[in-house]
This record gives structure tokens, C-alpha cells and sequence, in this order.
């Protein structure tokens, strides 16, 4: 290092000029856990994975995680009388090395003792299905994080807190307290709006969170609007993981109207559902009973009794307005004419969607495509709210709802721009296709075209746009407008 020093007319100036000499090595390491949870898979990685390396140059702050990563797996991992008995960086500048020491002794790992409940309106038999342990087993928080996210993911809850008492570990087990704030046991849903493919419409609804204290609920949902209005009675009842799935008993009925047809029906289902991860899925049998007609066609009645297998995939990088992501679902439904039904079917129907964005520039691709498959004897047996249509603000925009088929072949695409024009609102523009049919099915395609301005907001991507069938000669433009997730 060099001083200088300078006199001026305002004072004087000291400059110090610093030449850094070499890097400090490291010539020796002691990384070691002693103890009951020497052992332990994660102590054993941290070892492994010890970010200081002989040769290497010291690095003060890799030192402290280092031993930062060891209070934190011996507190998620139980280890609550772990202790560091040796950290200590030694440097001979004459030789000019330094050599690092840690030793850590974990002490005993404590096992899952007795969980409670604050008192709540719940049965205790059904919130201890929520739990992700059992008592006696080894303490692992990961195991309490799955706990509370079980019980914030479902509909019952408004706020849970687990508490692991540490200050209260006996006989080698820790008591596990969890306080539980529901939701109001009633919840109701009222709405007015208007869609691009419904007109004008309302929402009313109710809905009974705990019944009898193990978690059934009872829904009354009707929804009415220009074109299609429906009532639903919904009972869920959780199942054995209540956090993941149900069984859900429902019946309905429903009035369509549109240009391609006309139907009114009732129908009652069972249904098994559950998630897991990225995946949901569905069971459902169910009976329908419809009065519709095709287009021009008489009215025709009909009885079905089917099996619907439902199938969901869906993966973004972050839950609130995602820059990434795929959503898949798949649908696979029948019927036999031997078993309750009028006619025999089976259909296969899939929607795929992806989103990406180019981070520099803010751009956002979207691409959707959709496609099914019913084979049947005679269409005209096949109830509307069964058949395959395309059309409308989440199909082919600048056509009206559905107005595209019937067939027994769909497909659909469509690719959108976003571009960021300012904060959270884009400027989009988009190309739409589709077709559905029996045989030569992409002699005509149905393309629609337009932009749009976007809006990501708090609940979802807000999207208003004007749409042209430009297939289709002399067609006005139409004004479509979307809300929800965009996967």
C-alpha cells in the first residue's frame, strides 16, 4: 500500500493506493458431524457438498452458510440439542495458507409426539386426516409444511398456524399444536355480466362449508343468461385425504340455445376426484336425460347412462400472472346400449395450451389446439351437450358460440402476440382456426382473426378484442372479451 499526500488551496488530499496481493488457499479442511444424526441423509450431503475446497481461496461468507446449513437441517430435521462444537479459520500469513474446522454434534432426534387442535367446529377425527405424520415418527418439518398446505389448499380454511412446542419435548417427542381458523361456514356467490358467448347473464349461488363437523359440503349454483341457463345441486364429501380428494354427488339441469341447436336435459352424477401434484383427475358415471334438436332437425329424446374419465396436467413457473407454463386436459367418455343407453358412443376429446415469454423484449406466445374424436352410427342420436362444436371467444373468435359443427371430428389452433405496451397491459394480436366434420375435413377451414388489448391483472388476464371470420365472406367484425387464467 502507498500514501501520498497533497496540498491544495481547499486542504489537503491523502490518496491510498492498494495493491492486492494473491488469493488466501485453503490447505487444509475438517468438515465433520458427530453424533446420533451423523448419519442423516442430509448431513451427509452437506458434507458432500461442502462449498469450501482445498486449493481453493478462502471465502469467508461460503464458511458462514456453511455453518448456517447445519442449524438448518438439524432444526428441520429434530435435532433441537445440536451444537457446534468446533468453527475456527486459522491463517499463517507467513506461509501464507489457511486451513478451516468445523465440527458439529447433533444430538438426538426427536420423533412426532401428540398433535392438538384449538377448538373449532371440525370433528378432530376429520382435521387429523390433514396430517402428513404420525406420532412416534422421526420430526421432519417438511412433513408439518405439507401438513399446512393440505389445510390452506382446501376450501375450509381461512389461516393455519403449526406450532412445534420445543420448550415442551419430553421423553425425547415434541407436542405438535395446531390452531385452526375456518372460513364462514356459509359462502355466498352473486354475479352480474356479460359474455361474448353467453350475452348477458347472472350467477347465484350458496354454499354450505361443514356439515355435521367432517367437512361435507352442500353447493346450490344457478346460472342463467341470453342463451344457456342451468341449476346445480352439488354434495361433496372428502375423501380419505380430504386435502386431495372427494366424491361428489350431483344433479342438474340446463337449457341450451344456439344457432346450431336447441336441448333442455337432466342429469345426475357420482364423481371421484383428486389431485396430486401437477395432475388432477376424475371419475364420474352419469345419467342424462335430453330433449334437443340439431339445426332444422325434430326434436329428439334420449336416455344415456356413461362413464367419463377426466384427465388435467397443468405447470407454470409462478402462480400469479405466469411468464411460462402448459396446461393439458383430456377427456375420455361412452356409452352401451346394454347398459341403460339408447345409443352406442365413444368420444375422445384434448385442449392443449402453452404460454411463453421473451424476457428482453416482454413478448408473450400464446398457442392453443384442441381435438376430438366421437365415433358413433347415426350423429343425430348423440344428445347436444354431447356433441363436438367449435366456435366463440375460447375457440375460434369471430365466430359466435358453438356455430361450427357438429361433427365427429374436431380440431382447433390458435396463436396469440402479446406485446407489453405499458405495466401490466399488452397489445395483442391473434389468428384462430377450426374445423368439425364428418369426411373431408379440411376442405374448409374456419379462420378467425383480430387484435385485442390485454390486461394481467390480480384475478387473471382480462382480454378485449375484435375478432373477423375472414373464411366466411360478408361477416361482421365481433367484439370478444375474455377473463381467467390464460392456461
Amino acid at each position: 500500500m502507498a500514501t501520498t499526500l497533497d496540498r491544495s488551496t481547499h486542504g489537503y488530499l491523502v490518496t491510498f493506493t492498494i495493491t492486492p496481493g494473491p488469493l488466501l488457499p485453503i490447505t487444509e479442511i475438517t468438515a465433520r458431524v458427530t453424533g446420533p444424526g451423523s448419519n442423516d441423509p442430509l448431513f451427509v450431503d452437506w458434507k458432500k457438498h461442502f462449498p469450501l475446497k482445498v486449493g481453493k481461496p478462502l471465502d469467508t461468507t461460503l464458511y458462514e452458510k456453511a455453518k448456517d446449513d447445519l442449524y438448518n437441517i438439524a432444526t428441520r430435521h429434530g435435532y433441537f440439542e445440536s451444537k457446534m462444537i468446533m468453527s475456527r479459520i486459522s491463517i499463517d500469513l507467513t506461509k501464507y495458507y489457511a486451513t478451516v474446522t468445523i465440527v458439529f454434534e447433533t444430538g438426538p432426534r426427536v420423533r412426532f409426539g401428540k398433535t392438538t387442535f384449538t377448538k373449532s367446529l371440525f370433528h378432530e377425527k376429520f382435521l387429523r386426516k390433514f396430517l402428513r405424520y404420525h406420532a412416534g415418527e422421526l420430526y421432519d418439518a417438511d412433513k408439518l409444511d405439507l401438513t399446512q398446505q393440505g389445510f390452506v389448499d382446501s376450501s375450509y380454511f381461512a389461516q393455519v398456524v403449526i406450532d412445534p412446542k420445543e420448550n415442551k419435548i419430553r421423553d425425547n417427542a415434541i407436542p405438535i399444536k395446531i390452531k385452526i381458523i375456518p372460513r364462514k361456514s356459509r359462502e355466498y356467490e352473486f354475479g352480474l355480466g356479460y359474455g361474448t358467448d353467453t350475452g348477458m347473464r347472472g350467477t347465484a349461488g350458496i354454499t354450505w362449508r361443514n356439515i355435521g363437523g367432517d367437512g361435507h359440503r352442500l353447493q346450490l349454483l344457478t346460472r342463467a343468461s341470453q342463451y344457456n341457463s342451468s341449476a346445480l345441486i352439488k354434495y361433496i364429501i372428502p375423501g380419505i385425504d380430504p386435502a386431495h380428494d372427494s366424491i361428489t354427488s350431483s344433479f342438474g339441469a340446463s337449457n341450451i340455445n344456439q344457432s346450431t341447436g336447441n336441448a333442455n336435459n337432466a342429469k345426475l352424477a357420482i364423481a371421484y376426484a383428486r389431485a396430486h401434484g401437477n395432475w388432477d383427475s376424475a371419475l364420474s358415471l352419469a345419467y342424462l336425460n335430453e330433449q334437443y334438436n340439431l339445426s332444422t332437425l325434430p326434436t329428439t329424446s334420449t336416455e344415456l347412462v356413461y362413464p367419463t374419465l377426466f384427465i388435467t396436467y397443468y405447470d407454470v413457473d409462478k402462480k400469479s400472472q405466469p411468464d411460462k407454463g402448459i396446461s393439458v386436459e383430456a377427456q375420455f367418455t361412452g356409452a352401451l346400449k346394454a347398459i341403460l343407453s339408447e345409443t352406442n358412443f365413444t368420444q375422445v376429446t384434448t385442449t392443449i395450451k402453452t404460454l411463453y415469454t421473451i424476457q428482453p423484449t416482454k413478448t408473450r406466445l400464446l398457442f392453443r389446439t384442441g381435438l376430438g374424436r366421437t365415433d358413433i352410427a347415426n350423429l343425430v342420436n348423440l344428445p347436444l351437450s354431447l356433441q363436438l362444436f367449435a366456435g366463440g371467444t375460447d375457440s375460434v373468435r369471430g365466430y359466435s358460440y358453438n356455430s361450427i359443427g357438429p361433427g365427429r371430428n374436431l380440431v382447433t389452433a390458435s396463436f396469440e402476440i402479446q406485446q407489453r405496451v405499458y405495466g401490466d397491459f399488452y397489445a395483442a394480436i391473434f389468428a384462430d382456426a377450426g374445423v368439425v366434420g364428418n369426411q373431408n375435413l379440411f376442405q374448409h377451414v374456419n379462420v378467425g382473426v383480430g387484435p385485442g388489448i390485454v390486461w394481467l391483472s390480480s384475478i387473471g388476464q382480462m382480454e378485449l378484442g375484435i375478432a373477423n371470420a375472414i373464411t366466411q365472406p360478408n361477416t361482421p367484425w365481433t367484439i370478444e372479451f375474455s377473463m381467467g387464467g390464460v392456461l
